[in-house]
């Protein structure tokens, strides 16, 4: 077992779980209203976020994050090669709000088995997929990432920004149960290049980041090989700028005369972190990549 995982299983149960129940409403009011609504952060070709202005409103940034955020899964789609990858049975592990279940399922016609540990979140990704119209292709499943039933085998597996959620080596061995003989394993995450940048992240998250040498050493441990990865750090480095600039707006007197005490307090931490994430992105202490693991045999 790795020190990350280690630490990873060093928080109290129920601790993550509860984290994630409880952002339901804010990941409503920063990424919705939806169908399809992304925890994640968004895709800027050029390595430049949009210059909004002083006045701009809290949902005028957000539609802008949120076409970031469609530009990443499109990039995703690209990179992972989904007109062939994605047509079939997919496992996504650590669904969110479902907004990458419904891409999935609407863009590529997949079956999709969206898998999430908050109890809040089922109902509403079954409304979200009844909206966009494919209710029939998104079957909704809650356990622990590492302890998936395996009741399916699948064609694909993906996770966005979830693996730094739960223990590498273990998951692997699960998914070994539950993807076909050469199939694909899509990852998209974040991994530390230096020291700093790992806690920040890592506490404000409730995760602890991998770097590639340990996705690679867990998933050859379980019969599969790191087969593609592709650096997209810079491009995906301006979200950052985007999300202080819709926290700024919504503390804006203009726009957040009714907050109350708590809510500007979390949202000022927010805004601090995020600065800091900034620098982390933009002076090399985090990388962020598409890999692909291809099941040997």
């Amino acid at each position: 077992m790795t020190a990350n995982e280690a630490s990873l299983r060093e928080l109290e149960p129920g601790v993550v779980t509860s984290y994630y129940n409880d952002l339901t409403a804010k990941l409503l009011d920063k990424y919705g209203p939806g169908p399809d609504i992304h925890y994640h952060l968004g895709l800027y070709e050029d390595g430049k976020a949009p210059v909004h202005s002083a006045e701009a409103s809290p949902e005028e940034i957000r539609a802008s994050i949120v076409q970031g955020q469609r530009r990443h899964l499109d990039r995703a789609a690209q990179i992972w090669n989904a007109k062939e990858r994605f047509t079939g049975s997919v496992l996504d592990v650590g669904c969110g709000l479902g907004g990458g279940s419904i891409f999935w399922a609407r863009t590529f016609g997949a079956d999709v088995t969206a898998v999430t540990f908050a109890e809040a979140h089922p109902p509403l990704i079954s409304e979200f997929a009844r909206v966009a119209g494919c209710e029939e292709k998104v079957r909704i499943v809650v356990s622990d990432a590492c302890e998936i039933p395996a009741d399916e085998v699948f064609d694909t597996v993906v996770a966005i920004e979830s693996t730094c959620c739960f223990p590498l080596e273990p998951w692997f061995r699960n998914l070994a149960r539950l993807l076909k003989p050469g199939g694909s394993v899509c990852v998209e995450d974040v991994m530390p290049l230096r020291p700093h940048g790992a806690p920040v992240w890592s506490d404000y998250y409730y995760t602890r980041p991998h770097t590639l040498q340990e996705y690679a050493d867990a998933a050859h441990a379980a019969g599969f090989e790191l087969v593609d990865d592709v650096d997209i750090t810079a491009q995906a480095a301006p979200f950052w700028q985007e999300s202080i600039a819709w926290t700024r707006a919504k503390l804006s007197p203009r726009w957040g005369a009714d907050l109350d005490i708590v809510e500007r307090r979390r949202l000022r931490i927010s805004l601090a972190v995020h600065h800091d994430l900034l620098r982390e992105w933009q002076s090399g202490g985090m990388w962020q990549a598409f890999l692909r693991f291809e099941r040997r045999g």
